[in-house]
């Protein structure tokens, strides 16, 4: 009994360890085939994926010549294609803002209308930028704000820069060191003539300029370029005047009454501003006052903003221009300056282009426009072949070179 017990205590020992046996080959088997496919999983997803199937087997030996073969068939799971698409997150864009400040003349003035329509095309250009306009006044005024630093975009002339560059007349305290104006855009060129009444012509015999020495004028405003001009050129002659200021649509009424007897009637663009409409349409006898020839050689030696320019436009509003072609008078080419530092190459390479584009479009809206209209580049290099040594902007420059009209001489605004 006690050896039954034995042999019987041996063959459960036996099999248990045939048992124990198995189960650990079959585990390491397991393991290892787990390993394989967890291994396979961890690398790269490939394009084609097949399905696995892995046959293992083994041999355990139970007693001498009695073997015992366990198969073991493993099938893994179908594998799903995984595909992944890497997205980039990007930091939207902030528009660009910025404020521009347009300086134009009072309603009275042409330049509040162009520079409204220039604002209009800028807003359109710029959507992001705040563009507001300020009647600030006439060049002059309009310069100085913005030298004090209170405009982006001034209304402005070439021959105003001439001036301003040489520190001379009205810009004589200016520091040397402040960002000033330079040649960007030309709109309007303004010619004037000096205009009395027929009968104030016989009675004063105003026949030159010299003619209206000791006489009450209304030559514009104080704060107008082209007064300062005509001022100028008088006292240039050695004519003493008396300049009569006031409101300038009341410059008809005052001619017709015999406050003064002499004014100016200025085309901007062939077109006579708000004041000078008045004129022409409630004096009918209108007759044009011309420097003599010796007094023409006095002012162009003294290089002032003035020259000869057709009469053409002037006979068509009903002014007697004693049978002439041209006359001599100031001229000026008027425009919206600004600085490099204030509007981008660019900027105002856009800002002309886009300008020059609609240039019809413009001219239908406001007869102002009729000058550039017609040969907007040509009135570019006409207006800084006034004032050379006054730089250019970069954005004008670029456009210039382009149109084949640049000239080397002159310099380009940094």
């Amino acid at each position: 009994m006690s050896g039954d017990n034995v042999c019987s205590s041996r063959g459960v020992t036996r099999r248990g360890f045939l048992t124990v046996a198995v189960s650990a080959i079959v585990a390491g088997v397991v393991a290892g085939v787990g390993a394989y496919y967890a291994g396979t999983l961890s690398a790269p997803v490939k394009e084609v994926v097949k399905e696995v199937t892995k046959t293992i087997t083994s041999t355990t030996t139970l007693a001498p010549g009695a073997p015992v073969t366990t198969t073991i068939t493993i099938t893994p799971p179908p594998t799903t294609k995984t595909v992944t698409t890497t997205i980039t997150a990007t930091t939207p864009t902030t528009p660009t803002y910025k404020e521009i400040r347009i300086g134009v003349t009072d309603p009275s003035g042409f330049s509040y209308l162009v520079g409204s329509l220039l604002a209009d095309i800028m807003r359109q250009v710029f959507p992001t930028y705040g563009i507001s306009v300020y009647p600030i006044g006439a060049v002059v005024a309009n310069t100085k704000e913005f030298l004090k630093g209170n405009l982006e975009l001034a209304f402005s002339s070439a021959s105003d820069l001439k001036l301003l560059y040489a520190r001379e007349e009205w810009y004589k305290d200016t520091p040397k060191d402040v960002l000033a104006p330079v040649h960007t855009l030309y709109i309007v060129p303004t010619v004037t003539l000096v205009v009395t009444l027929k009968e104030y012509k016989e009675k004063y015999r105003l026949n030159t300029w010299k003619d209206l020495d000791g006489k009450k004028v209304g030559f514009m405003t104080t704060k107008h370029e082209t007064h300062l001009w005509q001022k100028k050129a008088l006292e240039t002659l050695g004519v003493k005047f008396t300049h009569v200021e006031m409101d300038m649509d009341m410059f008809a009424d005052a001619l017709k009454k015999g406050d003064i007897v002499a004014t100016l009637l200025p085309l901007n663009a062939y077109t006579p501003p708000p004041f000078g409409i008045t004129l022409v349409t409630k004096l009918k006898d209108l007759i044009a006052i011309y420097p003599s020839d010796d007094e023409v050689k006095v002012l162009e030696k003294a290089g002032l903003a003035m020259g000869w320019f057709s009469t053409a436009k002037f006979k068509e509003y009903d002014v007697d221009v004693l049978g002439l072609d041209k006359a001599f008078g100031v001229v000026l080419a008027t425009g919206f300056n600004t600085h490099p530092k204030f509007m981008s190459e660019d900027e105002v390479y856009r800002l002309l282009k886009e300008t020059i584009a609609r240039k019809d479009e413009l001219v239908k809206m406001n007869a102002y426009y009729a000058r550039f209209a017609e040969d907007p580049i040509g009135l570019q290099v006409t207006a800084i072949s006034i004032a050379p040594e006054v730089p250019v902007h970069p954005g004008l420059a670029k456009l210039l070179k382009e149109r084949g009209v640049w000239r080397g001489e002159w310099k380009i605004a940094s």
